[in-house]
Protein backbone atom coordinates (compact mmCIF):
# COMPACT_ATOMS: atom_id res chain seq x y z
CA UNK A 1 0.00 0.00 0.00
CA UNK A 2 1.38 3.46 -1.08
CA UNK A 3 0.84 4.77 2.37
CA UNK A 4 2.51 2.42 4.46
CA UNK A 5 5.41 3.34 6.55
CA UNK A 6 6.68 0.61 8.15
CA UNK A 7 5.78 -3.32 7.77
CA UNK A 8 7.39 -6.40 10.50
CA UNK A 9 6.09 -9.70 10.49
CA UNK A 10 5.04 -10.81 13.57
CA UNK A 11 7.45 -13.38 15.87
CA UNK A 12 7.11 -16.90 15.72
CA UNK A 13 9.07 -17.25 18.65
CA UNK A 14 8.68 -20.19 21.27
CA UNK A 15 7.71 -20.46 24.89
CA UNK A 16 8.29 -22.69 27.63
CA UNK A 17 5.27 -24.38 29.39
CA UNK A 18 4.80 -26.49 32.41
CA UNK A 19 3.34 -29.66 32.03
CA UNK A 20 1.76 -32.25 34.43
CA UNK A 21 1.75 -35.65 33.16
CA UNK A 22 -0.87 -37.33 35.82
CA UNK A 23 -0.29 -40.71 36.75
CA UNK A 24 -4.17 -42.26 36.86
CA UNK A 25 -3.54 -45.02 38.85
CA UNK A 26 -1.38 -43.47 41.34
CA UNK A 27 -3.88 -41.18 41.75
CA UNK A 28 -5.93 -43.76 42.39
CA UNK A 29 -4.16 -45.49 45.47
CA UNK A 30 -4.60 -41.63 46.73
CA UNK A 31 -8.75 -41.67 46.19
CA UNK A 32 -7.75 -38.34 43.92
CA UNK A 33 -9.31 -38.06 40.24
CA UNK A 34 -8.11 -36.59 37.66
CA UNK A 35 -10.22 -33.66 37.54
CA UNK A 36 -9.03 -33.18 41.80
CA UNK A 37 -5.78 -33.30 40.34
CA UNK A 38 -6.29 -30.75 37.86
CA UNK A 39 -8.16 -28.47 39.92
CA UNK A 40 -5.05 -28.76 42.31
CA UNK A 41 -2.18 -27.59 39.62
CA UNK A 42 -4.98 -25.00 38.73
CA UNK A 43 -4.90 -23.73 42.22
CA UNK A 44 -1.24 -24.41 42.76
CA UNK A 45 0.31 -22.41 39.79
CA UNK A 46 -2.09 -20.26 38.23
CA UNK A 47 -4.33 -19.80 41.46
CA UNK A 48 -7.60 -19.44 42.64
CA UNK A 49 -9.99 -16.86 43.98
CA UNK A 50 -10.95 -18.88 47.72
CA UNK A 51 -13.52 -15.70 48.86
CA UNK A 52 -14.44 -12.21 48.58
CA UNK A 53 -13.33 -9.36 51.13
CA UNK A 54 -15.79 -6.71 50.98
CA UNK A 55 -14.44 -3.24 52.21
CA UNK A 56 -16.81 -0.50 52.14
CA UNK A 57 -18.34 -0.60 48.69
CA UNK A 58 -15.33 -2.36 46.85
CA UNK A 59 -14.97 -6.00 46.53
CA UNK A 60 -11.69 -7.93 46.13
CA UNK A 61 -11.25 -11.58 45.24
CA UNK A 62 -8.68 -13.72 47.65
CA UNK A 63 -6.68 -15.40 45.21
CA UNK A 64 -4.69 -18.28 46.95
CA UNK A 65 -1.61 -19.91 45.24
CA UNK A 66 1.77 -21.26 45.52
CA UNK A 67 4.36 -18.35 46.08
CA UNK A 68 6.47 -17.35 43.41
CA UNK A 69 9.70 -19.30 44.56
CA UNK A 70 7.77 -22.14 44.04
CA UNK A 71 5.89 -21.43 41.03
CA UNK A 72 9.16 -20.33 39.22
CA UNK A 73 11.75 -23.20 39.92
CA UNK A 74 10.26 -26.95 38.64
CA UNK A 75 12.59 -28.48 41.60
CA UNK A 76 10.79 -26.51 44.02
CA UNK A 77 7.25 -27.10 42.73
CA UNK A 78 8.32 -31.12 42.65
CA UNK A 79 9.29 -30.32 46.79
CA UNK A 80 5.32 -28.79 47.03
CA UNK A 81 2.29 -30.94 48.58
CA UNK A 82 -1.32 -31.65 48.07
CA UNK A 83 -3.74 -32.75 50.53
CA UNK A 84 -5.18 -36.29 49.95
CA UNK A 85 -8.78 -36.87 49.43
CA UNK A 86 -9.74 -37.64 52.64
CA UNK A 87 -7.41 -35.12 54.14
CA UNK A 88 -5.55 -37.15 56.38
CA UNK A 89 -1.72 -36.69 54.81
CA UNK A 90 0.12 -35.00 52.11
CA UNK A 91 1.37 -36.02 48.97
CA UNK A 92 4.60 -34.72 46.47
CA UNK A 93 3.81 -33.98 42.92
CA UNK A 94 5.96 -36.42 41.80
CA UNK A 95 4.27 -39.55 43.76
CA UNK A 96 1.25 -39.55 41.10
CA UNK A 97 2.69 -36.66 38.28
CA UNK A 98 5.57 -36.68 36.31
CA UNK A 99 6.13 -32.53 36.36
CA UNK A 100 8.49 -31.20 33.30
CA UNK A 101 9.04 -27.48 31.60
CA UNK A 102 8.46 -28.17 28.01
CA UNK A 103 9.03 -25.81 24.94
CA UNK A 104 5.84 -24.87 23.02
CA UNK A 105 4.52 -22.07 20.58
CA UNK A 106 3.75 -19.16 21.80
CA UNK A 107 0.36 -18.46 20.45
CA UNK A 108 -1.23 -20.53 17.22
CA UNK A 109 -3.26 -18.41 15.94
CA UNK A 110 -5.68 -19.46 13.28
CA UNK A 111 -8.13 -18.08 10.54
CA UNK A 112 -11.01 -20.22 9.70
CA UNK A 113 -9.47 -23.32 11.46
CA UNK A 114 -6.53 -22.90 9.12
CA UNK A 115 -3.07 -21.70 10.71
CA UNK A 116 -1.94 -18.06 10.00
CA UNK A 117 0.77 -15.57 10.43
CA UNK A 118 0.27 -12.21 10.60
CA UNK A 119 2.58 -9.40 8.48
Amino acid sequence: MPETRSVFAERVAGGYFLEFVLDRDKLARYGLSVDDANMMVMTAVGGDNQTTTIEGRQRYGVNVRYARDFREDVDALKAGTVATASGQGQIRWPRFAEVKLVEGPAMIRDENGLLSGYV
